[in-house]
C-alpha cells in the first residue's frame, strides 16, 4: 500500500513535469530530489517544530494537549508548514547564479514536488501500518474502515485517471465509484512557489504581488483543517468543498501564468544572446522544428543531446532575458531617461557575442571578427 502511495505522488509530478517541458530548465532528478527532500527534509523538521511548540503552549497555559493541537491545526500549523515547505526553494536560491538560471515554471515545478513529498509523508505516517486492517473495495484502491468517511487508498486506475492525485482521501459512505483526490500539498506548495518565482524574478512594484500566493495557500489550509477539525461548523465546511472541487485547476493555473512569463524571458534572451540559436533557426525554421531534426537524427543518443542543449539554453536565455527592460516608447527626453540602461545592456552583449556587428565611431557597421 505505501508503494502506491508513492506511486500516486510521483505520478502527480510527473504530470507537471510534462506540462512545463516548454520552459522547464531543472533536470528530472533534481525533482525527484526534491520530493526526497519535501519527505525527510521539511516533514521531518515541520513534525519536531509541530510537537516543540504544541507541548510548550500545553506547559505554559496548563490547557490540555489534545485541545491545544486541535486548536494549533488550524491556526500555527498551516503557516509553519508552508514556510517550512518553501525553505528549501529559498536557502538554494541564496545562490546568485541558480537564481538567475531558474524560471518561474522551475520554481512552481519544484515547489510542488516539495508539496508532494510532504503529503506523502503525512499519508505514510497515518496509514502505512495499516495494510493489514485494510478491505479493497471493488472498484479499486482499498479502505481503512475507522469511520463513515473512512480514509481511502486510490489505486492504479483512480490515480491514472486524475489530476494531481493525492495518497490518500476519504471514502464517503456508499460510494460506489471512489476517485483519487487532488494532492492539498503539492496544490498549496506549487501556489507559494509562483510567489517565490515572482518575489526573485519579479521588478519594481510586481514584488509586492508575491505575497498574495502565500496568503491564498495558507488561508485555505487552515480553512481545511477548521472544517475537519470542527465537523459540526456546516458553513465551513461547505466553503472547504467548494474550494476542493476546483482545488487541481491551481497548479494548472500557476503553471499557466509561470510558462507565458517565461517565455517572454527566453525570447528576450534568444534575442540578446543570437549565438545560441541553432543554424535552422537562423534561416527561419522553428527551435522545436530545428531540436526536433536533430534530435530523430540517432535515436536515442542524438535525443539525449538535444533535450540537454535545449535545457541549458534556456537556463542561459533566462539569465539573460531576467535583464531585459520593456522598450521605450514616448517624447526623446523620456527615451534618453528610461533607456540607458537597455542600451548599456545591448552594448555588453555585443562586445560579448564576437559574431554581431559593430558600430563605428560615424554610425556606420562594420564585421565583428570571424566566429
Amino acid at each position: 500500500m505505501a508503494l502506491v502511495m508513492v506511486a500516486a505522488t510521483v505520478y502527480g509530478v510527473v504530470q507537471l513535469l510534462v506540462l512545463a517541458s516548454p520552459t522547464r530548465s531543472v533536470r528530472v532528478s533534481t525533482v525527484l530530489l526534491a520530493i526526497a527532500v519535501g519527505v525527510y527534509g521539511c516533514g521531518v523538521v515541520t513534525a519536531l517544530l509541530e510537537l516543540a511548540y504544541t507541548r510548550s503552549v500545553a506547559d505554559l497555559t496548563g490547557e490540555p494537549l489534545a485541545k491545544v493541537v486541535e486548536v494549533a491545526g488550524y491556526t500555527v500549523d498551516p503557516v509553519i508548514e508552508e514556510l517550512i515547505k518553501l525553505a528549501p526553494l529559498l536557502l538554494v536560491a541564496w545562490n546568485v547564479r541558480i537564481r538567475r538560471q531558474w524560471g518561474m515554471t522551475d520554481y512552481v515545478v519544484l515547489g510542488a514536488a516539495l508539496g508532494a513529498g510532504f503529503g506523502l509523508l503525512e499519508a505514510v505516517a497515518r496509514f502505512g501500518l495499516d495494510a493489514d486492517r485494510a478491505i479493497a473495495h471493488p472498484a479499486g484502491g482499498w479502505a481503512i474502515p475507522d469511520s463513515l468517511r473512512a480514509p481511502y487508498i486510490p489505486g492504479p486506475e483512480q490515480i491514472l485517471s486524475a489530476w494531481f492525485p493525492a495518497p490518500s482521501g476519504t471514502l464517503e459512505l456508499g460510494d460506489l465509484s471512489p476517485a483519487a483526490e487532488t494532492s492539498p500539498h503539492l496544490v498549496y506548495t506549487a501556489l507559494t512557489a509562483l510567489g517565490v518565482g515572482v518575489l526573485l524574478r519579479g521588478r519594481g512594484w510586481v514584488r509586492a504581488l508575491s505575497s498574495l500566493p502565500v496568503a491564498a495557500a495558507v488561508s485555505h489550509h487552515m480553512l481545511t483543517n477548521y472544517a475537519a477539525a470542527r465537523p459540526a461548523d456546516r458553513d465551513a465546511r461547505a466553503w472547504a468543498d467548494v474550494f476542493d472541487g476546483v482545488l487541481w485547476t491551481v497548479p494548472l493555473l500557476c503553471l499557466a501564468i509561470a510558462v507565458a512569463v517565461d517565455l517572454r524571458h527566453i525570447r528576450c534572451g534568444k534575442r540578446l544572446v543570437p549565438g545560441i540559436l541553432l543554424r535552422g533557426e537562423r534561416t527561419g525554421r522553428s527551435g522545436l522544428a530545428a531540436l526536433a531534426a536533430y534530435g530523430g537524427w540517432r535515436v536515442p543518443w542524438t535525443m539525449l543531446i538535444a533535450l540537454r542543449f535545449a535545457r541549458m539554453r534556456r537556463s542561459l536565455a533566462l539569465r539573460r532575458g531576467s535583464s531585459c527592460v520593456p522598450r521605450c516608447r514616448g517624447p526623446a527626453s523620456q527615451r534618453r531617461l528610461g533607456c540607458g540602461a537597455d542600451r548599456r545592456l545591448r552594448q555588453r552583449t555585443r562586445l560579448a557575442a564576437p559574431g554581431l556587428p559593430r558600430r563605428t565611431r560615424n554610425g556606420g557597421r562594420r564585421a565583428g571578427p570571424a566566429p
